[in-house]
């Protein structure tokens, strides 16, 4: 049998040996080793509370940190940078640039040995509001035929908050409609959009976020333009011709109201007292419906002196008509040498006139075997505004037409030769 003191020193022999082999699987098997683990991302902490003191990070000069960290190879070889956490604490700075240190973590049973950077540069600014005008950019053509007006928003400024640099960059504020085909009003809500002065879109707080637009759309209708005219010219003169440009001009409305539209008016134009041409701008009445071209209307007013002129007739120049059959003109008695024609009438119409422009007539519709006093008259296609003739009247003396009394005793003859 074993005594004590055997039985102690296998105990101990037993000991020693489980050391053994335990220092052997650790130094041989599992030693301990270093690893570099680079490209951990840095995260910054706290930035609701930053937020909250009206600071926010606007830049930071480094993003990611190396790593060297040792331990026994089991426990390292499997770690990456997701297992180690890399942070800043941005609670406590000013605004301006600041060095904040990095600190790390690594898992348990891991040594941190070094890392880089140990600090980074941070720019931190003031949190601002800034304002700035909507736009509303249209896509598309609205249905032929249509007239999209000007777009109505529910928001004309919209207040965006950020870094200061980045509002400072803030070009524009706008929502995108497209309006392709459409043939009535349309109304809808569109996020707004902000960019910076590169045309890069931002990711910014902005209030509000969405603006009701509503672009009213209108059928087309083209109408006369109408310019009143007031007033009388000068005594002697006449307004010859009236023109206006555009004649016409095309306006958009409500469809029940432009069916009743025929003409679009003006502010009147005055002629009082004017002896000259007239050339001036008008301007448009307003009305329940929208002009929609870029006219600036006119009207020229062509103004002409009122002159006379003496026309000498002869009496072979009469021009009879209506001459009762059976009959034919004898004589012409006038008390006076000629027949003297006066005409009046705007000057660049009477200057061109003629003798030959105008047929001195006697109407003997009426008229009877012997004497006849006629009227004597005009007939012309030129506007005249008045004439005179002198003598107006005279005596015309119908006598039987010897030819046809001939001519009617041959018939008689003839018809009695048949009849026999």
């Amino acid at each position: 049998m074993m005594n004590s003191k055997d039985k102690v020193l296998i105990i101990l022999i037993c000991i020693f040996a489980a050391l053994a082999s335990w220092f052997y699987v650790v130094t041989e098997r599992n030693p301990e080793t270093t690893e570099n683990i680079t490209d951990i991302n840095i995260d910054i902490r706290n930035q609701t509370a930053l937020n909250d003191s009206g600071l926010v990070v606007s830049n930071i000069d480094v993003s990611t940190v190396d790593v060297r960290i040792r331990g026994l190879r089991n426990e390292i070889i499997n770690i990456d940078s997701t297992d180690i956490n890399a942070f800043i604490d941005v609670v406590g700075y000013s605004e301006g640039s600041n060095k904040v240190s990095v600190e790390i973590k690594v898992p348990e049973n891991v040594e941190l040995i070094d890392y880089n950077p140990k600090q980074i540069l941070c720019e931190f600014e003031a949190v601002i509001n800034k304002s700035v005008d909507l736009e509303i950019d249209i896509n598309g053509n609205e249905a032929s035929g249509y007239y999209a007006m000007r777009s109505e928003s529910s928001v004309n400024t919209v207040v965006v908050k950020g870094p200061r640099s980045v509002l400072n960059s803030i070009e524009r504020a706008v929502v995108y409609m497209d309006i392709s085909g459409a043939a009535q009003t349309l109304t809808k809500r569109i996020p707004i959009n902000v960019y910076n002065d590169k045309g890069i879109e931002l990711n910014l707080e902005l209030n509000p976020a969405i603006a009701e637009i509503t672009i009213p759309i209108y059928p087309i209708k083209e109408v006369e333009v109408d310019i009143p005219i007031t007033g009388e010219v000068k005594e002697g003169y006449e307004i010859k011709e009236i023109r206006i440009e555009p004649g016409t001009v095309l306006i958009a409305g409500k469809q029940d109201r432009l069916s009743n539209i025929k003409t679009v008016r003006c502010e009147p134009i005055s002629v009082e007292e004017a002896d000259a041409n007239i050339y001036l701008p008008a301007e448009f009445i307003q009305g329940n419906y929208y002009i929609i071209e870029n006219v600036n209307p006119r009207i020229e007013i062509e103004i002409e002196k009122i002159i006379s002129k003496d026309l000498i007739y002869n009496i072979e120049d009469i021009e009879y008509k209506n001459i009762p059959e059976g009959l034919e003109v004898g004589e012409v008695e006038v008390n006076s040498d000629f027949i003297l024609v006066t005409i009046e009438g705007i000057s660049s119409i009477i200057n061109q006139v003629s003798k030959e422009d105008i047929v001195l007539t006697a109407d003997l519709k009426e008229g009877v075997q012997g004497s006849n006093l006629v009227e004597f008259q005009i007939d012309t296609n030129i506007g005249l505004n008045s004439f005179e003739i002198f003598p107006v009247e005279g005596n015309v003396i119908l006598t039987i037409n010897t030819e046809t009394e001939e001519t009617n005793e041959n018939l008689e003859q003839i018809e009695d030769e048949v009849v026999q």
